[in-house]
């Protein structure tokens, strides 16, 4: 108990606020309706889900269902980390002089014609 009480004040005011926090966020979830409740659960729980798919941070029991989702979603490297590399194009020994391309030519759209003016109606 001695411990206790020669804990920095800064500390008991954080420890104090945290538990502010999260009684709020109790009792705002315990107001709130069951399915807003339930999509954001379901929301969150996919984010951590997609993360871990995405950069293999799941924790070491997950592995093996993350393994079975991996093959379906993207992975940091993409798809280039599942397929061998492809060999690079070719590049041009001697290409074009700038002369030797055409220039391209102005584009001119034919003129609108006015509406007739509107009849009066008397």
């Amino acid at each position: 108990m001695a411990q206790l009480g020669a804990a920095d004040t800064r500390f008991w005011l954080q420890l104090g606020l945290a538990a502010l926090v999260i009684g709020t966020v109790l009792i705002v979830l315990w107001r709130m309706s069951r399915v807003v409740l339930t999509l954001v659960a379901l929301g969150i729980v996919a984010y951590v889900a997609y993360t871990w798919c995405y950069e293999r941070s799941e924790p070491a029991f997950m592995s093996p269902v993350v393994d079975r989702i991996v093959p379906y979603l993207p992975e940091i490297g993409g798809a280039a980390a599942r397929q061998p590399a492809a060999a690079p194009l070719p590049l041009r020994d001697n290409p074009p002089p700038p002369e030797a391309l055409a220039p391209v030519p102005a584009v001119s759209f034919p003129q609108q014609q006015p509406p007739p003016p509107a009849r009066r109606r008397d």
